[in-house]
């Protein structure tokens, strides 16, 4: 069992010196419930008892005992902490302070230190860290963590360290940049097209139209000859058979019927291939880039 030194003496000293009774007598009823529970083997209870104390009273031989009892409790971090406080209160005996030096240095082999800096309003969270504002110190076990920031604009971010025993780790807890935009690519620019007197790309169309023309006046052709033909036939028949009769006029009529459909599609294909013209064409090259009208 550690030995814990008595603040009995010196508290009740201050007492008398100065006059926050109240206060000074808290702190004293704190260290004592400290002293009991460290004595039952209870070193996490005792421990808060020391540090509620040393708030009360910042005396360094409770934060010292505080240090003890969390240190006997395997909670390193908190126990180099309240070392240090009990150090920097600076009424510790020699004796005391000596140790309390040489634990303190023990400990700091243990465990690493992370020196945070960043951006002024950024706050953080990681380990015992909630909320805190930057820059920020502060002793950690060694291990891999997550720093969670939010900066005084809001943004939240991430950032992993990973923590070495014996270290001192700076980390500059900053928000990633903003993601870069691709750069914009200029599509090429359509071939210009051809339009007429029925739309668009009327060139097939104007071609269409005149081969049909091609085709029905070939096919009139043949059915004139052939009409010519029936017609003989039924002038030297003496102008009696019904039948070539008959024919000579059924092949007179589809005659001219494709004649005059050679005719109709000559002419809209003619039409259409000479009203033929570019067809303009608007190209946009993106943002911030200049159109182009072809």
């Amino acid at each position: 069992m550690r030995n814990l030194p008595s603040l009995a003496f010196a508290v009740a000293s201050l007492l008398v010196a100065h006059g926050a009774l109240a206060d000074r007598a808290k702190a004293v009823t704190l260290y004592h419930a400290g002293e009991a529970l460290f004595a039952k083997g209870e070193f996490r209870s005792a421990a808060a008892q020391f540090d509620a104390a040393f708030k009360e009273e910042p005396r360094g031989a409770a934060a010292y005992n505080g240090a003890q009892s969390w240190e006997s409790a395997n909670e390193l971090v908190r126990a180099a902490d309240d070392f240090e406080a009990s150090l920097k209160a600076g009424d510790l005996n020699p004796d005391l302070a000596k140790t309390a030096h040489e634990h303190l240095a023990a400990l700091d082999q243990k465990l690493g230190h992370l020196h945070l800096d960043g951006a002024l309003g950024t706050t953080v969270q990681v380990a015992q860290l909630e909320g805190a504002a930057l820059p920020a110190d502060l002793r950690i076990a060694p291990g891999r963590y997550t720093i969670h920031a939010k900066t005084s604009a809001g943004t939240a971010f991430d950032k992993d360290v990973d923590v070495i025993a014996g270290a001192q780790l700076r980390v500059d807890v900053a928000a990633p940049p903003p993601p870069i935009a691709p750069p914009s690519v200029a599509a090429p620019p359509p071939q210009p097209g051809m339009t007429g007197i029925v739309g668009k790309s009327t060139l097939p169309v104007g071609i269409a139209f005149g081969a049909v023309g091609v085709a029905l006046a070939v096919t009139s052709i043949g059915l004139g000859l052939a009409t010519v033909s029936a017609s003989d036939d039924y002038q030297a028949s003496g102008y009696h058979s019904q039948d070539l009769h008959d024919q000579a006029v059924s092949l007179r009529l589809w005659t001219n019927v494709t004649l005059v459909g050679a005719i109709i599609m000559g002419a809209l294909g003619i039409g259409a291939l000479a009203t033929l013209h570019k067809q303009k064409t608007e190209v946009s090259f993106g943002p911030g880039l200049v159109s182009a009208r072809f």
